[in-house]
């Protein structure tokens, strides 16, 4: 006898942990189908092994009531539980597994985490085992919310809008270093260097190109004013008399010299029937200072400089503002991106409380998560 009891001081496994052991072991048969009978078995083998460290109380919660929601009624009679029920039983099972009292962080609101849970499997998709036929008609859904699923973005529009938004950020970055090329194809090799391939720069040409960029001020129209010479058409000259008249009406003097004789003073020539001015009028406009175009079109090419310095200035001005507007918005795309990706893993994760917080944010923002 006494044997037996230095054999039993010895032994380190003592009954409540080879209970355990069995239970996190053991393939029960439940009678039910073999996909059930297979879900229930790794259930147990999950939830009997309890907390073997911190930061695994949400996932053993979550298994926890999904055993005790779907196959409670089967492992231990009576009725599906629902409610108050259904958060007593997770809380009674969560405090009876090995681990809790040494990992678990949330003894002190584990009540409240069970509600959570509770709330959340009751309005997923989950339902009691065998009471498939009067669950089956599915819950009709927000409209807003099935609007969201049917225009949720394919993935060729999302590869899009990952490309879009990396050439935004490559220019973004060109112009804070003030690096940005003005030519088309030096602008093409500098976003190159950014991982950006040809064809996609090409296929979205209207966030880099400078014609789509920077839209420059048009022209600026010619400045005409009264000192420009006939040389402009339809423009006024103060320097030729107003009764200029044109050359083909008069009689052509070739032996004559030119007259010196005011613009007054002509005498009338009877012999074309006209107003006697005839080719008299080279005359006056040979003693105008200016005998050549090359003063006045000077002043019009100045005047032309200018307004070139002018557009380029403010083109200058009004990339500056463009790429200040750009820059902010980028940096405000790129956080709400990441929360996008955020809500998206949320909704992959097959967490139904994460699922249910991503589905939520879902309907106030639809037509954008992959659901």
């Amino acid at each position: 006898m006494s044997r037996w009891v230095l054999a039993q001081q010895h032994n380190d496994i003592d009954g409540k942990i080879l209970k355990q052991i069995l239970k996190q072991s053991k393939r029960k048969h439940f009678g039910v189908s073999g996909k059930a009978e297979k879900f229930i078995n790794d259930l147990n083998a999950e939830i009997e092994m309890g907390w073997t460290g911190h930061g695994q109380t949400n996932r053993l919660l979550g298994r926890i009531t999904m055993r005790v929601y779907i196959f409670h009624h089967i492992l231990s009679g009576g009725e599906p539980l629902r409610g108050e029920a259904l958060v007593n039983e997770i809380v009674e099972t969560a405090r009876s597994l090995p681990g809790y009292s040494e990992w678990c962080r949330h003894q002190h609101e584990i009540t409240y985490r069970a509600e959570e849970w509770a709330r959340c499997i009751e309005n997923s998709h989950y339902f009691h085992f065998g009471h498939q036929a009067t669950n089956s008609k599915p819950v009709s859904q927000d409209p807003e919310l099935v609007t969201a699923i049917d225009q949720s973005p394919s993935w060729n529009q999302r590869q899009s809008a990952v490309t879009r938004d990396r050439i935004r950020k490559a220019i973004a970055d060109l112009l804070e270093k003030d690096s940005l090329p003005s030519r088309a194809t030096a602008r093409f090799q500098a976003l190159l260097q950014y991982g950006v391939g040809g064809a996609s720069l090409y296929r979205h040409r209207d966030l880099w190109h400078p014609a789509h960029l920077v839209e420059f001020l048009p022209n600026p129209p010619i400045i005409k004013t009264d000192s420009q010479l006939d040389c402009v058409e339809d423009a006024s000259n103060w320097l030729s008399p107003s009764s200029l008249l044109p050359t083909d009406g008069g009689n052509n003097i070739v032996d004559e010299g030119l007259s010196d004789r005011p613009r007054s003073n002509l005498p009338p020539n009877d012999s074309n029937g006209d107003d006697g001015i005839g080719d008299n009028a080279v005359s006056i406009s040979s003693e105008v200072p200016f005998t050549s175009s090359e003063s006045p079109l000077g002043v019009e090419h100045l005047q032309q400089a200018l307004s070139n310095i002018k557009a380029a200035q403010s083109a200058f001005q009004e990339a500056a503002r463009q790429a200040q507007t750009e820059h902010q918005r980028i940096k405000a795309e790129a956080v709400e991106q990441r929360h996008i990706a955020r809500m998206q893993q949320f909704l992959d994760s097959g967490d139904p409380i994460l699922v249910a917080e991503a589905l939520s944010w879902a309907r106030i923002n639809p037509g954008i998560l992959r659901v």
